[in-house]
């Protein structure tokens, strides 16, 4: 049912009318014979309009309009909905009625009726709206709704939830807190669902789906866990929490069926929900939330059946449903069962994932192992299987560093990993509502997504593996580019590629050179055309449009009219709808929400429901898709300049300075790497930089690496031959750009390699290019993108056989475009001693290893001193140069090559 987004608002400007209120204890002070007066503060009984009395309430309406709609009989029914409601919140949940001014100076000593004005029935200077709750002026909750929202038979689920507002109200505790806004319509909710629970199984609601089985359920909070609880994309739908309190299944101290009460009557102003939940309970916040979040996995609650009737119905109607709901977790590079989090749900303050598995054996052990530099990030993980009975069995709690096991049931069904983000107070991100102006108090400007902290995590398991999506594939057919399913109703021309796992379903139409890889659902009337890529776990739906070489990758999803061209990328958890537009090198990221049809076309936007302004004034670098500059501790993860992807740090070593450069990671050329955002595979075009002083030793080590054992592309600072390389192998063998000697020892070397129109090159230090011919060369054909357990990598550091690196890096960029390489002078450099085996035997002489001694060999060895690039000189080759012998090749040795051929002693 639709609310007003103007409850809010119309609570801050009744709260900055009322003022500060002290704590009062407000239990049991009112006897249950009290008389409730009638009071009409905005007319006065003297305009001539009508009205309707209960035992609590007050009805007020005009004489024109809907007016005629307002019987008897609807009153009568709207009456006893409320009194129905009042029952429930001030007799079960022992709340304070709303009887009395939240201003206590204003208070008389009598209890007086909540007034309810009818919209649309001519009420002098109040302007029609649909529902809302607010205070006259002496400090009474009124509520104004329209006759549409007054359904009586069966009775409206808009009465409960207005009314909840003004009990909220009314127990004073939440009317001076500027971070309690996002929570009072997921307290709305809370109290219609308490109502529901009351009279639902009576009139047979629990199996009726016309009344939602008797919840009003969740579906925007199950598909925002990951974030803090409640924004603005779920703040109506964020009340499963309170829930858990209320009911407290695990019996934790201090929490209950009055609990939501006090906290409501003693929170504090200013106070942020979460910590006054922490002072209010004995129990502590983590272990809470780790409790909480375990029971998400199955909907574990009081009214479990209500809860799992409608995420079956939801599921039903569409597979993109489920990969919104559930996380799942992603292979980490050069691992047997270690998994990670994708990065853009790792979670916020008490942010929950709820991982699904396969069991593979008796029992589950699961170790988790936190990523966050942070001090006092924490996490609480659970396990969870439900047998067949429908009874959920659950591992301890365990945090970070810390393994867990449970038994598997003989008769389980289904098992899940839950973590939920569980930081120490000194973390806390307190951030409230959001309003669509540019002087928002909470809005982008003021509190950006990128300083809203992420615990990201990765997981060791051992007894069962990642669950990933499936689909229905009664109806059309298996796509013969890619083995991808494709619906008997939607249009995919056979140039395109749809990977094993991704899906296009209903009327979607996909043309050109587009790929829908991954995880990817393109769905209903979407259309996708040109380069395309729709990767991952996203979702492009309705009447979207895709085109141009634009991205749709990680968890983005795409629906409505939106439209994405040129080189953008909706990327992170991006919910991008109505008339939208992303074009040109605009990004949308994060919790990026767009439905007021905002365009964005350069730099990266965040944020929920944002102005033009915003997003026309974002910093960007042009090209620029992915830079890992290490500017701040990278000792768990490498943040991203712009964008929320991060890079793990599997055991290099951040420094603040080295050597001239600030922010530097160090690989130790043992066993340590980066392993960084596979989407760089996904450009046609990529021009990869990165600046690094390589400390020597063996031959082939990898700076980077992308694919497997069979297809692959890599840089290497020195090869067998002795040389910088960067090698590509789509599956047909080998293609090798040399550079004409290896990277300098100790000294910072610019690198840039590319893959563009089809060809590779490489430069160094901004000199000479070297190149490949055109052979329609991509990195996406040696990187499996369709899994997240797929057995490619994209390592920064190692390839997946080892070969690790030994040097430093000052810095990762990845564009989407050729840029000039940059010019930056370190001013130090290190001295480097290596110690190499030379060659079995030498052929003193034989510069081109061809087994003869020839003015040939004189030829190549001058091209080589005086840096002729395009030539090259093994290391064989080199040895055999060294005519003195003196480890050294220098002028002196081509003149001792011509005294040699000419019989004469050098």
């Amino acid at each position: 049912m639709r609310l007003s987004r103007r409850i809010p608002a119309l609570l801050a400007a009744g709260t900055m009318m009322l003022g500060a209120m002290p704590y009062m204890d407000l239990t049991d002070t009112v006897s249950a014979d009290v008389t409730y007066l009638a009071r009409d503060p905005f007319f006065n009984y003297s305009s001539g309009y009508n009205y309707y009395e209960s035992e609590h309430f007050q009805f007020i309406w005009g004489n024109s309009g809907d007016a005629a709609s307002v019987t008897t009989e609807f009153l009568q029914q709207n009456a006893a909905n409320l009194e129905e409601c009042w029952d429930v919140f001030m007799v079960d949940l022992g709340m304070e009625p709303p009887s009395q001014s939240v201003n206590l100076s204003m208070r008389d000593g009598n209890h007086y009726k909540t007034n309810l004005y009818i919209s649309g029935t001519g009420l002098s200077g109040m302007a029609d709206d649909w529902a809302y709750m607010s205070y006259d002026n002496n400090g009474y909750a009124y509520l104004f709704c329209c006759v549409g929202a007054m359904q009586y038979n069966p009775p409206s689920w808009v009465l409960p939830h207005e009314f909840g507002h003004a009990v909220t109200a009314h127990q004073l505790g939440w009317n001076s807190n500027k971070y309690s806004y996002a929570w009072w319509e997921s307290l709305g909710n809370w109290f219609r669902e308490q109502w529901l629970y009351a009279i639902s199984e009576e009139r047979g609601w629990i199996n009726d789906p016309s009344q939602g089985y008797g919840t009003d359920f969740f579906e925007t909070y199950l598909k925002n866990m990951c974030f803090t609880s409640p924004l603005g994309r779920d703040y109506y739908a964020a009340w499963p929490f309170l829930q858990y309190l209320t009911e407290n299944p695990d019996n934790l101290a201090g929490y209950g069926n009055t609990f939501v009460r006090t906290m409501l009557q003693q929170g504090q102003v200013d106070e942020y929900p979460y910590a006054m939940i922490e002072r209010l309970a004995d129990a502590t916040l983590a272990e809470t939330l780790g409790h909480y979040a375990k029971r998400m996995a199955t909907l574990d609650f009081a009214h479990q059946e209500s809860y799992r009737k409608r995420l079956d119905q939801l599921l039903s109607q569409g597979e993109w449903n489920w990969q919104q709901i559930y996380t799942m977790l992603e292979l980490v590079d050069d691992t047997a069962n270690t998994y990670a989090v994708p990065t853009e749900r790792a979670p916020q303050e008490a942010g929950v994932n709820v991982c699904p598995l396969t069991i593979t054996g008796d029992t589950i052990t699961v170790t988790l192992n936190g990523m966050s530099d942070l001090d006092g990030a924490d996490w609480r993980a659970c396990i969870v299987v439900e047998d067949a009975a429908g009874q959920s069995h659950y591992s301890g709690l365990f945090a970070d560093g810390e393994t867990a096991s449970l038994t598997v049931p003989a008769n389980a069904v289904s098992a899940y990993l839950t973590v939920v983000a569980t930081p120490d107070a000194s973390l806390h991100c307190p951030c409230g509502l959001t309003w669509h102006t540019d002087d928002s108090e909470f809005n982008e400007q003021n509190h950006p997504f990128t300083e809203k902290h992420r615990y990201p995590y990765q997981v060791t398991i051992e007894g069962a593996g990642i669950k990933t999506r499936t689909i229905n594939t009664n109806w059309g057919s298996f796509h013969s580019n890619g083995g991808g399913f494709v619906a008997s109703s939607a249009r995919v021309d056979a140039s395109v590629y749809v990977g094993p796992n991704a899906c296009v379903l209903g009327n979607a139409t996909v043309t050109g050179n587009a790929v829908i890889d991954g995880y990817a659902i393109i769905a209903e009337r979407a259309n996708i055309s040109g380069n395309a890529y729709v990767g991952d776990y996203a979702m492009v739906m309705g009447n979207a449009t895709v085109t141009d070489n634009a991205k749709v990758i990680e968890s983005a999803c795409i629906y409505g009219n939106y439209k994405i061209s040129g080189e953008a990328v909706a990327k992170g958890v991006a919910f991008c709808m109505v008339d939208g537009t992303l074009n040109g090198q605009g990004i949308v990221d994060g919790d990026y929400y767009d439905d007021s049809s905002n365009t964005v076309n350069a730099g990266t936007c965040y944020g929920w429901w944002n102005t033009q302004t915003y997003c026309s004034n974002r910093p960007y670098t042009d090209g620029l898709y992915l830079a890992y500059d290490f500017d701040s501790d990278s000792s768990e993860i490498a943040k991203e300049r712009y964008n929320s992807t991060y890079a793990y740090n599997m055991g290099a070593q951040w420094e603040a300075s080295r050597t001239g450069a600030t922010g530097v990671m160090t690989f130790d050329g043992a066993n340590d790497y980066l392993d960084v955002d596979d989407a760089i595979a996904a450009f046609d075009t990529v021009s990869m930089h990165f600046s690094t002083l390589w400390r020597g030793g063996s031959d082939n080590q990898k700076l980077f690496y992308i694919g497997d054992a069979d297809t692959y592309c890599y840089f290497t600072p020195r090869n067998s031959d002795g040389v910088a390389a960067l090698v590509y192998n789509r599956g047909e063998g080998e293609v090798v750009v040399a550079a004409n000697q290896a990277l300098a020892l100790g000294e910072w070397s610019l690198v840039t390699v590319a893959v563009e129109n089809g060809a590779l090159s490489m430069q160094i230090n901004n000199g000479n290019v070297f190149s490949s011919a055109g052979n329609g060369y991509t990195l996406y054909d040696v990187m499996d993108l369709s899994s997240p357990v797929a057995q490619s990598v994209s390592m920064v550091g190692a390839g997946p056989e080892g070969d690790f690196y030994n040097g430093s890096l000052d810095f990762f960029r990845v564009y989407h475009k050729p840029v000039y390489q940059e010019v930056i002078n370190y001013g130090q450099s290190e001295e480097i001693t290596e110690d190499i085996d030379p060659p079995a035997t030498a052929h003193r002489g034989d510069v081109n290893c061809d087994g003869y001694v020839k003015v040939d060999d004189v030829i190549l060895l001058n091209r080589y001193l005086a840096e002729d690039t395009t030539i090259t000189i093994t290391a064989q080759g080199l040895y055999n140069a060294d005519m003195n012998e003196d480890t050294y090749v220098n002028t002196d040795d081509p003149t001792a090559i011509l005294k040699y051929l000419a019989g004469i002693d050098y």
